[in-house]
């Protein structure tokens, strides 16, 4: 499961973490009118509430982090007072289900190398500056 596999890579790094799971009862009890049978927001807003830790990361399933970033999140050297996003960027076809796994990875290693200068903006930016042309933000 994808706790399990967390836990193991976190283990390493000795660095607690707590998953929280939704038991799938859960999940196929709560409509709130649409066609999607979770609306993960809800589940991301009681976890937010509820959470006592020093730092919270909130993501979504076709989030992709790169090693930099985990080795920036062990190090625990964030800003506690501070808040961090990342710039959201379609890749146009890049990820779906009918594109052949090395096809989707030499794409994302192609679309790292042209935004490499936009993975870390300075600190003294608010936020990170926009993606290179090639994906494009969505807001």
């Amino acid at each position: 499961a994808i706790a399990d596999t967390l836990r193991d890579l976190v283990g390493e790094e000795d660095i607690p973490v707590k998953v929280v799971t939704v038991e799938h009862e859960f999940h196929s009890k709560v409509e709130a009118g649409t066609k999607q049978t979770f609306l993960e927001f809800i589940g991301k807003n009681i976890g937010g509430r509820r959470a006592r830790g020093e730092m919270l990361l909130f993501s979504n399933p076709d989030n992709m982090f790169s090693e930099e970033l985990y080795k920036a999140l062990a190090k625990e050297k964030l800003d506690t007072d501070s808040f961090f996003r990342m710039p959201r960027v379609d890749m146009k076809g890049a990820l779906t289900f009918h594109t052949p796994m090395r096809e989707r990875v030499e794409e994302l290693i192609r679309y790292r190398s042209e935004a490499e200068e936009h993975l870390l903006c300075p600190q003294s930016m608010p936020s990170a500056p926009p993606p290179p042309p090639h994906g494009g933000p969505r807001g």
